[in-house]
């Protein structure tokens, strides 16, 4: 139960975090559609092994390729949360 009680917790501070960097995006021009697309590109270069999941490995490189501003630190905030 612990483990998916962390799982949930690090899913909901990694929302958080994307949810504010998305409405930074969109309010620096970026459209819904293009948004979408730049995610779902993402998305698909992390999911190294395609099973359409990502693994923690995978989520936290595609944090860092989503070139979203964040340190080593959110990123560790993230995934350790």
């Amino acid at each position: 139960m612990r483990a998916s009680d962390d799982a949930a917790a690090r899913m909901a501070a990694a929302e958080d975090v994307v949810r504010s960097a998305v409405e930074d995006m969109l309010l620096n021009g970026m459209s819904r559609g293009e948004l979408q697309s730049l995610m779902l590109r993402i998305f698909r270069k992390a999911d190294a092994d395609g099973s359409g999941r990502l693994s923690s490995r995978e989520f936290r490189g595609a944090l860092r390729a989503a070139r979203l501003g964040l340190t080593r630190k959110d990123i560790n905030l993230i995934m350790f949360r």
